[in-house]
C-alpha cells in the first residue's frame, strides 16, 4: 500500500496554524485562551487529536490490509502518542513512522511465540528481512510482505540516499539484538556479564528503526547538518527507553519464556530509575542547546524521550485498544484468550500520575504522557486534575464504575444475537 491516505492538505486540518497561531488571532478574537496554568492551550490540544486520528484511521486502514498477524497490534495508543510527539508535522511525514511501530509489534510477537527448537526458523526470517531493508521484495511471509511494501514507499523519500547506510546498519542490530535476546531469554547468564551483554544489545527495544523514519521525512539540513549529535543522542535515548520498557511490562511478562528483562539480572527498580534518568540527562545535554535554537528533530528526539519514559512510568502501550484480550501465537495470528475487564480504578490505585503531572512545571511531552496514559485508561483526563476530598472521591469513583458498567452492557452483544 502506498504512502498516505491522509496527506498535508487533509481538508480542515492544519497543524502549524493551530500551534502557532498568537492569542489574538481572528479565530479567537480578543478573547484570552483559557487554560491551566502549564496544560497545552486548547488549540494546540486541537492539533495533537487531528494528527492522531488522521495517524488512526491510516493505521486501521494499512493494519485491515495487512496479514493476521498485525490484526490486533496497538493502533490506539501508536497514533495518540505520535501524535503528542510531533504535533507540528503532517501526518504524511508521520505515517512512515506509524507503520513502521505496527510493523516492529508484530514482529516482536511473532518472535516471542517462537518454540526454542525454532531458531533456525526464525535466523532465516531474520535474513530475508535484512534483505528486504536493501531493496529486495518478499512475499513468502506476510511480514516480509509489509516490510516490502514499507521499504520501497521509505526509499522513495528524497532524504533516503543520504541516510540509507545508517538505516541499514541500525535495522541490522536491531536484528542482531532481538535474536540475541530471544536466545537469552531462555538460557542466558543472569550475572553482571549477563546484565552487560543485555545493555549491549538494547537496540532490541527497535528505538532506532522507528525514530530514523521521521528524520527521512525532514529536509537535508536539518538532519545531516546535525547528524552526529543527533546520532549521539538516539544512541542514548534507546538505552532509556530499553529500561524503561522494561520496569513497565516486567508484571505482565516475568512468567513468559521468551521475554527477556533487566529485572531478571539481579538489579533493583531503583538502579534501572537512576540508569534511565541518567540517559536521559544526557540526551538533554547533547540536544538543549540545538532544541532552544529551534532544530525541529533535536525538539522532536528530545520530546520522543521524555514521552516514552515518562509514559513507561504510568502505563504501557499493551492491551488498551484493539490488542486488548488477544494473545499473539506465531503464524496462527492472534488468538482471543480470556482477559479480565479493566475497570475504572479507584482514587487509590489509579496510575501513578499526580496532580503536578498535568498542570505543574513539568514539560510539555511529559505531560502529553499522562493524557495518552489517561486516554488508554479510559478515565476522563480532568478528573486526574482534580483533586476531591476522600468522600466524593468514593462517591465519585463508584458511580464512574456503575456507568462504565452500564456502557459496556449496552454496547456488549446478548447471548444468541449477532456481534458487530
Amino acid at each position: 500500500m502506498s504512502m498516505p491516505a491522509h496527506d498535508a492538505d487533509h481538508t480542515g486540518w492544519d497543524a502549524k496554524t493551530l500551534l502557532t497561531a498568537p492569542p489574538d488571532s481572528a479565530d479567537l478574537g480578543n478573547r484570552r485562551p483559557v487554560s491551566l496554568d502549564g496544560v497545552a492551550p486548547g488549540r494546540e490540544a486541537a492539533g495533537i487529536a487531528a494528527l492522531a486520528l488522521a495517524l488512526l484511521a491510516d493505521s486501521r486502514a494499512w493494519v485491515a490490509a495487512q496479514s493476521p498477524q498485525f490484526c490486533h497490534v496497538p493502533v490506539e495508543a501508536m497514533a495518540i502518542s505520535g501524535a503528542a510527539v510531533s504535533p507540528w508535522r503532517t501526518p504524511a511525514e508521520v505515517i512512515p513512522c506509524m507503520r513502521m511501530y505496527l510493523w516492529i509489534c508484530a514482529f516482536d510477537d511473532y518472535v516471542e511465540s517462537l518454540a526454542p527448537g525454532d531458531g533456525t526458523r526464525l535466523d532465516d526470517l531474520m535474513r530475508r528481512c535484512a534483505d528486504v531493508v536493501r531493496g529486495g521484495h518478499d512475499d513468502s511471509h506476510g511480514l516480509l510482505t509489509a516490510l516490502s511494501d514499507w521499504q520501497r514507499d521509505l526509499a522513495a523519500r528524497a532524504l533516503y540516499p543520504a541516510l540509507s547506510g545508517l538505516w541499514i546498519e541500525k535495522f541490522d542490530s536491531m536484528l542482531s539484538s532481538m535474536r540475541w535476546e530471544w536466545e537469552a531469554a531462555r538460557s542466558g547468564r543472569r550475572d553482571s556479564a549477563g546484565l552487560r551483554d543485555y545493555l549491549a544489545h538494547a537496540d532490541s527495544v527497535a528505538a532506532w528503526v522507528t525514530v530514523l523514519p521521521r528524520w527521512i521525512t525532514y529536509g537535508g539540513n536539518e538532519i545531516l547538518g546535525h547528524l552526529d549529535v543527533l546520532v549521539a543522542a538516539l544512541g542514548e535515548y534507546v538505552i532509556a527507553d530499553r529500561l524503561a520498557n522494561d520496569l513497565a511490562t516486567f508484571a505482565r511478562e516475568r512468567d513468559k519464556l521468551g521475554n527477556n528483562n533487566v529485572l531478571r539480572y539481579g538489579v533493583s527498580p531503583d538502579w534501572v530509575k537512576t540508569e534511565i534518568a541518567r540517559h536521559v540527562n544526557a540526551v538533554h545535554r547533547l540536544l538543549d542547546d540545538l532544541a532552544g535554537d529551534g532544530v525541529a528533530p533535536a525538539i522532536e528526539l528530545v520530546r520522543e524521550t521524555e514521552y516514552a519514559t515518562a509514559f513507561y512510568a504510568m502505563a504501557e502501550f499493551r492491551g488498551w485498544g484493539s490488542d486488548a484480550g488477544y494473545s499473539h501465537q506465531g503464524d496462527r495470528g492472534p488468538q482471543r484468550r480470556p482477559a479480565p475487564a479493566r475497570r475504572l480504578p479507584r482514587r487509590t490505585d489509579r496510575l501513578p500520575v499526580s496532580h503536578s503531572t498535568l498542570t505543574g512545571p513539568a514539560s510539555t511531552s511529559d505531560r502529553s504522557a499522562g493524557w495518552t496514559a489517561l486516554l488508554c485508561r479510559g478515565c476522563p483526563p480532568y478528573l486526574m486534575a482534580w483533586t476531591p476530598s476522600p468522600s466524593v472521591s468514593q462517591r465519585l469513583s463508584r458511580w464512574c464504575e456503575r456507568l462504565f458498567r452500564r456502557l459496556r452492557h449496552c454496547t456488549e452483544p446478548k447471548v444468541g444475537e449477532p456481534g458487530p
